[in-house]
């Protein structure tokens, strides 16, 4: 049961927030989608030797992230140009004097962004990480038919563990057909040794490489460097997947200390994951990105957003009769961009290390805190200028 009875005029204002709604999802999707990002997306694809169906697929893998970011301006769109085409046609002056509430008024543009930030939220924690996992494994799979992608290019591939430490990182600096250029290759595959290959030429066959005029590095320990010498090298094809074999938290431990200890892809994951990888990684003395934890957190904070922003939009939208008709529209606007200039802000200052309070405070709690202060911020401007236009009109 509704905690009010839905009347005529909250289908009035729900049919007309919808519209806006949708026709905003679809302007900002397509503006957002076709940007200089999706056209790097598409030199990836092209760079990659990717078939059209897969390239595709690959498209409508990448809708539901791009849908996700475009959400909290969508609803805010609707909503300020829903009140403030109303306030400008005398019909929010109109409901007043029938005795309707701004309470009232305002109580269907809280419920839809309530219900937007929810949708953000399964969204964002949900889809989009399966669908950028599914998008990894494809063009993975390209890569590991052996192959290299058409045409003549760089080639740089790196393979991780499931913990997210690189273990293979290769790179070509040009290449024509199956004909490599100067090539090197480090191995992380083998735990507590690190392998270095460097090649003048090579060639690249779908079961196996072959390197000439190549130097090979083993670096065992902190000091013992081991240098090999190759007219002719041949190794296995390092792209294709190799069965996962359990490791001790020892092995680990001394192939991190030699692998790169790179970024939790919080792309691929969701909130409570991505925490728990994220404690499981202190509790080992892992060096964790500053930008992970601000991932994490605006796992949460960026679909919260809907909602508060609205809190704003509807206030800033509904101005005296007298005023400028647009004035209102232009503050909203105004608040809109203060919103995300604030998390911009607040986000370095937290990972510069402000916020710990001279060392009192752990880095992760004062990004947390960085994280959440805009949305707090703006949150509580919103309430207060609800509750002071509710005085005025």
């Amino acid at each position: 049961m509704l905690p009010f009875q839905v009347k005529t005029v909250d289908k009035y204002l729900f049919r007309q927030i919808l519209d806006y709604f949708l026709l905003g999802i679809t302007v900002f999707t397509l503006i957002v989608f076709f940007s200089d990002a999706f056209l790097d997306f598409i030199r990836d694809i092209q760079k990659l030797g990717i078939p059209l169906h897969i390239s595709l697929v690959l498209v409508g893998l990448q809708l539901p992230q791009t849908v996700a970011v475009i959400l909290p301006a969508s609803i805010f769109m609707a909503v300020l140009m829903v009140y403030n085409g109303l306030n400008n046609n005398f019909e929010i002056i109109a409901m007043r004097i029938n005795g309707i509430s701004l309470n009232r008024l305002v109580a269907p543009a809280l419920i839809l962004g309530m219900a937007a930030s929810i949708f953000s939220y399964v969204l964002g924690d949900f889809v989009v990480p399966y669908c950028n996992k599914q998008a990894v494994l494809l063009k993975q799979e390209i890569l590991k038919r052996g192959s290299l992608p058409i045409g003549r290019s760089s080639f740089t591939f790196k393979d991780f563990d499931k913990d997210r430490n690189l273990k293979k990182l290769i790179y070509v600096s040009q290449y024509d057909g199956n004909r490599l250029d100067a090539s090197t290759i480090i191995d992380f595959t083998e735990a507590g040794i690190m392998k270095i290959i460097q090649s003048r030429s090579g060639q690249w066959f779908s079961d196996r490489w072959e390197f000439n005029n190549t130097n090979l590095y083993t670096l065992k320990g902190e000091n013992a460097l081991i240098t090999t010498h190759f007219d002719t090298f041949k190794t296995k094809n390092l792209l294709r997947p190799e069965p996962e074999k359990e490791e001790t938290e020892a092995n680990k431990d001394k192939r991190d200390e030699l692998g790169e200890r790179l970024n939790l892809d919080s792309s691929v994951q969701n909130f409570a994951s991505l925490f728990y990888r994220l404690k499981e990684r202190e509790k080992r003395g892992m060096r964790i990105s500053k930008n992970t934890y601000v991932n994490l957190w605006e796992k949460i904070t960026m679909p919260l957003s809907c909602l508060v922003i609205i809190l704003t939009a509807v206030p800033m939208a509904l101005t005296p009769p007298r005023s400028a008709k647009n004035r209102g529209f232009v503050f909203s606007l105004a608040t809109l961009f203060l919103f995300y200039i604030l998390r911009s802000i607040f986000v370095n200052i937290g990972s510069s290390g402000s916020l710990t309070l001279g060392g009192l405070l752990p880095l992760p709690y004062s990004i947390m805190i960085a994280c959440w202060l805009p949305v707090t911020l703006i949150g509580l401007l919103g309430v207060f200028l609800l509750a002071r236009k509710s005085k005025v009109l």
